[in-house]
């Protein structure tokens, strides 16, 4: 997981490489003991940044079978759910993982944020993205979704104050660097998010 999130945060040199070594650490993890649940979700996620996405919901369904009361298995999977454009059904998973979790961590919150956001329910996006950063102020992915939110629902001015605050925690920040070629969502995705974040001034 912590060579995952080099590949997440940015900080890979080489996230190719990165990703491979996380593949080879999880396959192993699953020879040592197949009952394990975290691996194939793990797996999933790598499958879902190389966007081979029916082969991450695979990975993730394996791991809720493995453990159907994992609340992490349902997060993973509805992150590949909506990373493949299924984002009705990631909602659904995140609520059942939050059903498992009454007191769900930053992460769940984050990646209902997200869900919503790609359903264009911008309101309940926002909602979630604001409560995921009462959890966790420097949370920069929650300030990311929210500048991408309000772009897109054509709230500029609150675009434009969303982007002020996350370049406060990342002063090299820029439009590019939001959406960088690890970023899991298709090309059509990419380009969508920067012509709105360029209508809102934001360069």
């Amino acid at each position: 997981m912590v060579t995952l999130m080099d590949v997440w945060l940015g900080s890979s040199s080489s996230p190719r490489e990165s990703l491979g070594e996380a593949f080879k650490l999880c396959k192993k993890a699953i020879a040592l003991d197949e009952s394990q649940d975290l691996p194939h979700s793990v797996v999933g996620s790598i499958y879902a940044l190389s966007r081979k996405y029916d082969k991450a919901i695979i990975e993730g369904e394996r791991a809720i079978a493995l453990n159907p009361n994992s609340s992490t298995a349902y997060v993973w999977l509805a992150m590949s759910l909506n990373y493949a454009g299924r984002p009705e059904e990631a909602i659904n998973s995140i609520k059942k993982a939050m059903r498992l979790s009454p007191f769900p961590p930053a992460f769940y919150i984050l990646n209902l944020g997200h869900a919503y956001r790609e359903t264009g329910r911008y309101e309940e996006a926002v909602t979630e993205y604001k409560n995921c950063l009462k959890l966790t102020p420097n949370n920069i992915f929650a300030h990311k979704g929210l500048v991408m939110t309000y772009a897109s629902a054509g709230r500029y001015k609150e675009a434009r104050e969303a982007w002020s605050e996350l370049i406060k925690l990342d002063l090299k920040m820029s439009v590019e660097k939001m959406f960088p070629k690890t970023w899991p969502y298709g090309p059509e995705h990419r380009e969508r998010y920067i012509a709105a974040l360029h209508k809102a001034g934001i360069k």
